[in-house]
């Protein structure tokens, strides 16, 4: 199992695609201290200053993850290389949790990165370090923004591996975040001041974070209930997708 990982973590970090999300991300990540509107907020609710990157990159980090899940899920797919590496005695299950795994992995180290890289750039313009929070609630906030990123690879990946193609993978989990905004949309043209509600949705969470950091809801039960559907929604699809794909017929 460990060699397996190696291997896929070796392999992974040949892929250009990889390199240059990561580079995209983390550029696009730096340059959110520039807006405007979130400037004024800061300056008035100051326990935004280092907690807004979640709420107001969640688009960002769901477009990158999204993109690197359905990629490297679906390489070998695509390689036709899958009957290769089974071939070498490696199991289905062993197979399938090293791919889970690792871009598991890839996905948290962009969140991290891309983090820091905002950091680093608000501390820059400040001209020094600054933060109203605590570092227990950004631990909180950092985990259950990490749950619901997963989320959202957790699905891509069982689309992936169902599907086989790189195509159809990344145009169904754009597809999901389209859903999502537009249904928040809807909701906000209807005049639904709480989006509590839509906690099941990833994105729509961590839009929200930013409203609970400034509330001091961090610790609250309502936003730690976000975290357990992410653990739940998690665990079922990675079942779900290894199970199918102990019994799928590759060709």
């Amino acid at each position: 199992m460990k060699k397996i990982i190696a291997a896929e973590f070796y392999k992974n970090a040949r892929y250009w695609i990889v390199w240059a999300a990561f580079l995209a991300c983390i550029i696009a990540s730096a340059t959110l201290i520039n807006d405007q509107y979130y400037a004024s907020q800061i300056a008035r609710f100051p326990r935004l200053r280092y907690t807004v990157f979640v709420g107001r990159g969640a688009r960002v980090m769901m477009f990158g993850s999204v993109l690197l899940t359905a990629y490297l899920c679906t390489a070998d797919f695509s390689e036709k290389t899958v009957r290769n590496i089974l071939s070498t005695g490696a199991s289905r299950i062993s197979y399938f949790l090293s791919k889970t795994i690792v871009t598991g992995a890839y996905t948290l180290l962009l969140f991290s990165v891309c983090w820091i890289a905002y950091g680093a750039a608000y501390t820059v313009q400040q001209k020094g370090f600054q933060i109203a929070v605590t570092p227990g609630e950004i631990a909180v906030l950092f985990v259950v923004a990490v749950l619901q990123i997963w989320v959202y690879c957790s699905i891509v990946n069982l689309i992936g591996f169902i599907s086989g193609s790189q195509f159809i993978t990344m145009v169904s989990g754009f597809g999901w975040m389209v859903v999502e905004l537009l249904t928040r949309g809807v909701l906000d043209m209807a005049g639904v001041a709480d989006m509590t509600r839509l906690r099941m949705f990833p994105i729509n969470v961590l839009e929200l974070s930013s409203q609970k950091a400034v509330l001091g809801e961090l610790y609250d039960v309502s936003f730690w209930i976000s975290g357990v559907y992410a653990l739940v929604f998690i665990a079922v699809l990675n079942v779900m997708c290894c199970l199918y794909f102990a019994r799928k017929d590759i060709h």
